[in-house]
C-alpha cells in the first residue's frame, strides 16, 4: 500500500509537504514544512479500510503556523491534530499530485477529484463547504485559492490549473 497522495520537494530534492494515503502499516501521514533537521509530522492509524478504499473520502489537510497546528480532516470532520508543529512551508520547488515528487515510485492507488491549495487556513465550515460545491466565487476564501484542479479531463494523465489565477508555477 505504500503511496503518496502528494509530495512537495524543495531544490535539494527534500520532502516539504507529503501525505502518506495510507502507508503499509494503515496510518495516515501528513508532513509539511521542512528545516535542517527534517519535516513535521503528524500521523494516525485509519481505524478502517474504507476510509481510504472502497468508497469516495474527502481529505483535507492543514497546517496553521500561528497555533502550530497541523491537522487531517476527513469529510469535513477533524479526524486528527498534531500541536508543536512550527516548520516553514517554503522553497518548493517540484510539486507531484498521485506519487512521490519526483513521480519515481509511491504511486497513489486511489483516484483524486478536486484537488486544492490555499494559502491560509480554512476553517472547519469552509472545509465542509469546498467539499459540497464546485470552485466558485461564492466560496469562503477562494480570494485565498493558490492552485485548484478539476481533474474533469476524460482521458489521459495530464491536468490544467483551474483556478482564477491560472498559476503558472511548477506543480
Amino acid at each position: 500500500l505504500d503511496c503518496s497522495a502528494f509530495e512537495g520537494l524543495n531544490a535539494e530534492g527534500q520532502r516539504v509537504l507529503n501525505t502518506h494515503l495510507p502507508w503499509s502499516n494503515a496510518r495516515i501521514y501528513w508532513d509539511a514544512g521542512r528545516d535542517d533537521e527534517g519535516y513535521d509530522r503528524i500521523d494516525r492509524a485509519s481505524t478502517a479500510p474504507t476510509e481510504y478504499k472502497g468508497q469516495w473520502n474527502y481529505w483535507s489537510f492543514t497546517k496553521d503556523l500561528n497555533t502550530k497546528r497541523m491537522r487531517i480532516y476527513l469529510n469535513g470532520n477533524l479526524w486528527f491534530i498534531g500541536p508543536g508543529k512550527k516548520k516553514t512551508m517554503e522553497g518548493i520547488t517540484s510539486f507531484m499530485i498521485g506519487a512521490n515528487g519526483n513521480a519515481s515510485k509511491y504511486f497513489y492507488r486511489g483516484r483524486i477529484d478536486d484537488f486544492s491549495v490555499f494559502n491560509t487556513v480554512l476553517a472547519d465550515t469552509s472545509i465542509r463547504r469546498w467539499m459540497l460545491e464546485a470552485a466558485n466565487p461564492s466560496l469562503p476564501n477562494y480570494q485565498n485559492l493558490q492552485a485548484y484542479y478539476a481533474f474533469d479531463e476524460a482521458e489521459g494523465f495530464t491536468t490544467s490549473d483551474q483556478g482564477p489565477y491560472q498559476y503558472t508555477g511548477m506543480l
